[in-house]
């Protein structure tokens, strides 16, 4: 494992002394792996194999997973938490997840899909997110 999944997690007192807390600009995504990489080496990771956890994923945001379609809120917060993580810690990755980026900003545009785009370029370009009328 490279990071607890934050649906799940148990942190020592120790940890957040060191570590600290996580950062709220991840809001929402990439929060507990940005905190495990700001960890790393100091601390180990462990998990509970009887545990059971229950988390409905996307409930507060409006993702559909049963449809394998996500929110405009969530794709939002995932490109641009995906970036700023990137650019911190990754530089190497950040030409790949740009391109990625961008081939669905052209998959959107061929398929006319307006909204969509518009919330992948806000993203982009870190500008706020809009809810799309």
């Amino acid at each position: 494992m490279t990071y607890v999944n934050g649906a799940s997690m148990f942190v020592s007192r120790a940890f957040l002394e060191k570590v600290g807390l996580m950062k709220e600009d991840y809001f929402l995504y990439w929060e507990e792996i940005e905190w495990a990489t700001r960890a790393k080496g100091r601390f180990r990771l462990g998990y509970a194999p009887r545990s059971v956890v229950y988390h409905k994923v996307g409930a507060s945001i409006g993702t559909h997973d049963t449809e394998g379609q996500s929110s405009p809120l969530s794709e939002y917060y995932m490109i641009r938490n995906q970036l700023r993580f990137c650019a911190r810690y990754s530089w190497v990755s950040l030409p790949f997840v740009v391109f990625d980026i961008g081939r669905n900003v052209v998959r959107s545009l061929r398929r006319k899909q307006t909204k969509r785009l518009i919330t992948l370029m806000r993203a982009l370009f870190g500008l706020p997110f809009v809810p799309a009328k």
